[in-house]
């Protein structure tokens, strides 16, 4: 699970497998009456894209905290253990 959050101050904190894993002050604003893009900077005049797959996004109308992040990913972690075939 990555999760991406913008809060006061306007910081981006990634989160992989709940957990915190880098931090970014280079926040873009955008308002509630802009498109939403997803994999491409609204800004970026050039065209590039994400060049890749995004599954399971949701979006929240409230910063969540570090342990509703947590909560979240225990609750959507598989229920049996997964075993491969080798």
């Amino acid at each position: 699970m990555v999760t991406i959050s913008a809060g006061s101050p306007a910081t981006l904190r990634l989160y992989v497998d709940g957990h915190l894993v880098a931090t970014d002050s280079n926040v873009y604003h955008c308002t509630t009456t802009a498109p939403l893009t997803i994999g491409v900077d609204p800004r970026d005049l050039v065209g590039e894209y994400f060049n890749g797959l995004i599954d399971e996004v949701r979006i929240y109308s409230e910063t969540l905290t570090a342990y509703k992040i947590q909560q979240l990913y225990v609750q959507q972690a598989p229920k049996h253990r997964v075993a491969e075939n080798r």
